[in-house]
């Protein structure tokens, strides 16, 4: 590979793992800040047997546990560029 192309693979894994890492790293913080809990949905059933209170606690889990996936969508690419590139 070219030196040009090494530089530009290095710049997008460099920014690839650190989004990945600073979203899972503040998931807490980011799912209290922009209400993400209040968007996530019950099942029926579910929702039915909860108290308000567990019902908020699974509700934040669950927007907690998505943000991290997503964090980890955006982690993985810079992984897998840091292994291809420094093999």
């Amino acid at each position: 590979m070219s030196d040009t192309v090494v530089v530009i693979l290095n710049i997008v894994m460099g920014l690839s793992l650190a989004v990945g890492a600073l979203i899972i790293a503040a998931a807490k913080p980011l799912v209290r800040r922009f209400n993400l809990a209040e968007r996530q949905r019950l099942p029926k059933e579910m929702a039915d047997v909860l108290t308000v209170e567990e019902t908020r606690d699974v509700m934040f889990q669950q927007a907690l546990m998505k943000l991290k996936l997503y964090g980890s969508v955006a982690l993985i690419p810079g992984i897998v560029l840091a292994f291809v590139l420094y093999k």
